[in-house]
């Protein structure tokens, strides 16, 4: 009896899940991904998310967010299927069970997903059940105006000194079209 009465008032280990349902995330209404001006297609790579949907062939997609892009998933969501046949389903991961830089395979599962897209900052955690997309999303920047001010700094610094350009992953994109604007200031 004694036995009976602690289980009672013990926590379970697992539930329903009701309390997920429930749960309210609070995420800035103006929270998205983007600067004014910014496409939807540019910032999260639609296209190449589009054409790794149809050379992977298949049908349920997870498409995992951080909190902070979540504003943006719905436009996300409309310009995949503006792009894929009516067959594809997709469904939004966000609140992950873990860092939201870890691909969450598991919820991915519990959907039955075939395949994620990872959009957002990321640890690079090598997934081991599902095949991943990780796009990292593209900031905007005026490469002439950058690479101007660039020019300067290395002018000014004098052409017997060696400069390393550190940037963010959301600016890849433009380093290439930067570099070469720099090349004439090269050693």
């Amino acid at each position: 009896m004694a036995a009976a009465t602690a289980a009672a008032g013990a926590v379970p280990f697992s539930n329903d899940g009701s309390d997920v349902l429930q749960r309210e995330v609070e995420v800035p209404a103006a929270t998205t991904g983007r600067t004014s001006g910014s496409s939807v297609f540019d910032v999260y790579e639609v296209q190449r998310c589009a054409d790794f949907i149809s050379q992977t062939n298949k049908q349920r997609v997870a498409l995992q967010f951080p909190d902070e892009l979540l504003g943006d998933s719905g436009e996300v969501v409309r310009a995949l299927q503006s792009l894929t046949p009516p067959s594809v389903a997709y469904f939004i991961l966000a609140d992950t069970s873990y860092g939201s830089c870890c691909v969450d395979e598991v919820a991915a599962e519990h959907g039955d997903a075939d395949v994620i897209i990872h959009y957002g900052r990321s640890c690079l955690s090598k997934p081991t059940r599902l095949p991943v997309l990780f796009v990292f999303g593209r900031s905007t920047i005026d490469v002439d105006r950058c690479s101007d001010a660039l020019a300067e700094v290395m002018k000014a610094g004098g052409s017997d000194k060696s400069y390393l350009l550190m940037f963010d992953v959301t600016y890849a994109h433009a380093i290439d079209a930067i570099a070469q604007r720099l090349q004439p200031f090269q050693n």
